[in-house]
């Protein structure tokens, strides 16, 4: 593969867009082909960006563009057609598709069976994996610095929706909380405390006519840990993102959001945390990429993505990672109501 990697996006809202400006600056990656099928968007982008080309239709573009990596950032349900077409073009390319993988747990596990054909690499877009407080709390749970686990709280909110509204994140089969907010918590709790062995949760619609607006799940995972979730895009004085796990051992407790962890240890760990209270910033723990056009977390998210092309390694946030938070999503939609 030679350099710059060459580079498509699927997709111009805010995610494509950031991509486009975080992989441009890459020094390894250059984006030289877009895709949308607005028209409005793709003269727009014509107009600012010369010097790739456009186009309304993605067939087209990996028909007519050799590319050595694709980053789709449309909805989940349309992953399933744009991955399949890019693979049938070239099994040779790498891809990223932003979260969740798919519309349904079906539909994740046909991109994993498509992913295995890949001769490059694929990843799915969680990144808040990427932010220094979660990374330190997963370093420390691994290190087992709280003990053993007796349960965890998490919330994830945002005050986005007070009203009825149509387009796919209000319909039933591509929308809903549970599928278009709660993916990155979702994986957070899979990446600390593994797959849920049983599941129950409540489920309300409060402005939506289709779709859940908050729900509420309980999970029990191996080892005896508990877990209570709740999570909702319709909370008042909430206008940005609020999500935080709580977690309680028998040697302390920790709170991690995307700004802060604070950590109580009541006796050391050795070669761990020593014995007392801690408070730490993201701003401390996550590293400084070699250029800011967004957040740190999506400029790393997308430099260990194209590391991973050139080093041949298979990223962290891969689809099989990726289709368990579509298996929670389905459990949570489909238990038993408490």
């Amino acid at each position: 593969m030679g350099l710059p990697i060459r580079a498509g996006i699927v997709g111009l809202g805010v995610m494509g867009i950031t991509h486009s400006a975080i992989v441009n600056a890459l020094p390894s990656s250059k984006v030289v082909a877009l895709c949308d099928s607005n028209n409005i968007l793709t003269r727009f982008g014509m107009r600012v960006l010369p010097g790739v080309r456009f186009y309304l239709d993605y067939e087209k573009m990996f028909a007519r563009e050799k590319l050595d990596v694709v980053f789709v950032t449309t909805p989940g349900h349309t992953h399933l057609p744009i991955v399949s077409e890019l693979i049938r073009e070239d099994p040779a390319i790498s891809v990223f598709v932003e979260k969740p993988l798919a519309a349904s747990l079906t539909e994740s596990y046909s991109l994993v069976a498509l992913g295995k054909q890949l001769k490059g690499k694929s990843a799915v877009g969680f990144q808040k994996r990427y932010i220094g407080t979660f990374r330190k709390a997963k370093d420390l749970l691994e290190h087992k610095a709280l003990g053993k686990l007796s349960f965890y709280t998490a919330i994830n909110y945002t005050g986005d929706i007070f009203a009825a509204a149509r387009g796919w994140k209000f319909s039933k089969s591509t929308g809903g909380v549970a599928l278009d907010f709660s993916p990155h918590i979702l994986d957070l709790i899979l990446w600390y405390f593994g797959e849920p062995l049983s599941v129950t949760a409540s489920r309300k619609s409060i402005y939506s006519t289709e779709v859940e607006d908050y729900f509420h799940a309980v999970f029990q995972h191996d080892g005896g840990v508990i877990g209570n979730l709740d999570v909702c895009w319709s909370m008042p004085n909430y206008k940005s993102n609020e999500l935080r796990i709580d977690v309680h051992g028998l040697n302390g407790f920790l709170s991690v959001s995307q700004d802060r962890l604070v950590v109580q240890v009541n006796d050391e760990v050795p070669g761990v945390i020593p014995k007392g209270i801690y408070t730490y910033s993201a701003a401390s723990l996550t590293p400084n990429p070699s250029f800011l056009l967004s957040l740190p977390e999506f400029a790393l998210e997308d430099q260990d993505f194209i590391n991973c092309i050139l080093k041949d390694v298979q990223p962290e946030n891969s689809f099989e990672n990726a289709a368990r938070v579509n298996k929670v999503i389905d459990l949570i939609r489909t238990a038993p109501l408490l």
